[in-house]
């Protein structure tokens, strides 16, 4: 993971997030999001608890069924025709 060290101004203002918190410039731009230790722990053990297990990939893969990667491209490619019909 990069770091960036924050002055004393900075980590004033940090240590007040409580939730997320959007970094932006002068301009309104966004540069990145922080989120304190607590919650991103929490995401983390969130995203790593979403992963399959082996016994779900190998399930999906039995699968029988759904499009190959040839009718989904030629799917994606009549969804944008179509959006760009509407779009005018």
């Amino acid at each position: 993971m990069e770091r960036v060290v924050v002055d004393a101004d900075g980590r004033v203002k940090l240590d007040a997030v409580k939730n997320e918190m959007a970094v932006t410039d002068s301009t309104g731009k966004t540069l990145a999001y922080v989120v304190p230790p607590a919650l991103y722990k929490r995401f983390v053990e969130v995203w790593l608890a979403s992963e399959p297990t082996s016994e779900e990939l190998d399930a999906a893969r039995r699968e029988q069924g759904g499009l190959n990667i040839s009718q989904v491209l030629a799917h994606l490619a009549d969804v944008e025709r179509r959006w760009k019909e509407q779009k005018g």
